[in-house]
């Protein structure tokens, strides 16, 4: 596959010009020259970068304006996100910063929950998972109880794909037709919550069919890696309708817990008048 960026050497000095307008995908091409380890992965707030990396190898690279800049071994190195960034894939704001603005950004991170380093990457099987067959877990899409977000164009990654589980009238619960250890099938029953995401992967291990339970806030990372695993393959993955699906079915989460907290500080208005 072509690079998009050319690569020029000048003694002991890697320089990265992007060869896209914009420098689309610098931040990709930094991480990909430098051995850089994630320590951020995407996520769906405004109060952190999109991507925060240290360099293992020191690498430079050209900004738009021409300028060079150096980025020694273990540097950090953030993306943000721009007002364009959501339609057009690779764009970001690509700026180096330091270890105080990490260790902040860190505290920040777990204020918001959001996982912090390069070692918790999410784990498509680190939860319990449940023997399943592709025909069981379509059927809650034929049912209409739940919403494709995406589905993986190789055969040879581990994730197949993930929906959305959509909840039914009257019902907080559902069932789906499943394989214990010894091989024997039973129906598994689960309450679900608006949001709830769920997917279907293949498990290294035994070969098998397994049902995953996913955290809405680990999508982002699970797309993200299929598609980095799909590259290495040679197969094109376009991955952006799923991350606007999974910012869809977030901020649905979102809206449906608002009443409720809207309620709660009525009702602690009501009892403060009262006292």
């Amino acid at each position: 596959m072509k690079k998009p960026y050319t690569l020029i050497e000048t003694g002991n000095k890697k320089i990265i010009r992007m060869n896209t307008a914009r420098n689309i995908g610098l931040f990709s091409a930094i991480c990909a020259e430098s051995h850089a380890q994630q320590l951020l992965a995407p996520n769906n707030t405004r109060a952190l970068p999109q991507r925060l990396a240290r360099t293992v190898l020191a690498v430079s690279y050209v900004t738009e304006k021409g300028q060079v800049i150096d980025l020694p071994a273990g540097s950090y190195v953030a993306a943000y996100n721009t007002p364009e960034s959501g339609r057009i894939k690779g764009l970001y704001y690509v700026a180096p910063i330091t270890e105080q603005d990490v260790k902040k950004l860190e505290e920040r991170a777990k204020k918001f929950n959001i996982k912090f380093g390069s070692k918790n990457r999410p784990d498509l099987f680190g939860l319990p998972t449940l023997k399943v067959s592709e025909m069981s877990f379509n059927h809650l899409l034929a049912a209409q109880r739940a919403r494709l977000i995406y589905k993986s164009p190789s055969a040879k990654t581990p994730l197949i794909e993930m929906i959305e589980v959509l909840p039914k009238k009257d019902s907080d619960t559902i069932s789906l037709v499943v394989e214990d250890t010894e091989g024997k099938k039973k129906t598994f029953s689960q309450r679900i919550y608006p949001g709830q995401i769920l997917a279907l992967a293949r498990y290294s291990k035994d070969g098998s069919t397994r049902l995953c339970f996913v955290m809405p806030e680990d999508c982002f990372g699970l797309i993200a890696q299929d598609r980095l695993a799909c590259r290495q393959l040679g197969v094109r993955a376009n991955t952006m309708a799923a991350m606007h699906c999974v910012r869809r079915a977030l901020t649905r989460v979102s809206k449906a817990k608002a009443p409720a907290a809207k309620a709660t500080r009525t009702i602690k208005a009501k009892e403060h008048e009262r006292n």
